[in-house]
């Protein structure tokens, strides 16, 4: 316990003696709470995981799907339907390999 109050003390506070004592039970006590908490050991994994993703890019539908598919393609349209009356350019556009959807996080 000693070590461990040592490691906390030299990390977080400025080792005067007031904030030495309350940094180590805030400290101690946050660990036991994230400890006891399965959720938010899950939630710090999936975030770990989630950093090693690459960059998503948006999704181009393209020309010849939409002609060989076009009641798939209108059902799409008709579930976006808020998003295409901006017009081109704001949500979507055409390019020369398909529709391309800013749908995107990057």
């Amino acid at each position: 316990m000693f070590g461990q109050a040592k490691q906390i003390t030299k990390g977080t506070s400025s080792l005067r003696a007031n904030h030495v004592i309350t940094n180590f039970l805030i400290r101690t006590h946050e660990e036991a709470r994230a400890q006891a908490n399965p959720l938010m050991i899950q939630e710090g994994e999936i975030h770990k995981i989630a950093q090693t993703l690459r960059p998503n890019a948006n999704t181009v539908i393209p020309y010849l799907w939409i002609s060989g598919n076009s009641s798939l393609h209108q059902a799409h349209l008709e579930r976006i339907s808020d998003f295409l009356l901006s017009g081109p350019g704001v949500w979507w556009r055409y390019t020369h390999a398909g529709i391309e959807y800013f749908d995107s996080l990057s």
